[in-house]
């Protein structure tokens, strides 16, 4: 009798373990409300994409204003600096080329004729 009492407690704890699994399985995985769960999940994760790109747009946007405006203000800090260096004498114009004398040339004395005959 000691044999099969030990053994039925042997067999009771698996079997037990079993059954709560299998009807874990049975009510989580029927289909009353698990596609809603599903469904609201995929929307969540997807509003949460559609957020961080905002977010990264947003911010390269302002990254791209901040360099524009450094660059800017750089800009204006350099000719705030060198308007101090700049003579306020006003230079004359550079005086125009004059022209090219026009060249005359001279006879050619020599018969080019005889030259090109040989």
């Amino acid at each position: 009798m000691r044999a099969n009492k030990s053994l039925l407690v042997r067999l009771r704890v698996p079997l037990l373990v079993s059954t709560t699994i299998l009807c874990a399985f049975i009510l989580l995985g029927s289909d009353q409300g698990f596609g809603e769960d599903q469904k609201e999940i995929i929307d969540r994760g997807v509003e949460i994409k559609i957020e961080e790109y905002i977010k990264r747009q947003d911010k390269r946007c302002w990254d791209r204003a901040l360099e524009e405006a450094v660059s800017l203000v750089d800009s204006m800090v350099r000719a705030g600096a060198m308007g101090s260096r700049i003579d306020p004498v006003v230079k004359p114009p550079r005086p125009y080329k004059p022209g090219k004398p026009e060249i005359k040339q001279l006879p050619d004395s020599l018969d080019h004729s005889k030259v090109l005959k040989d």
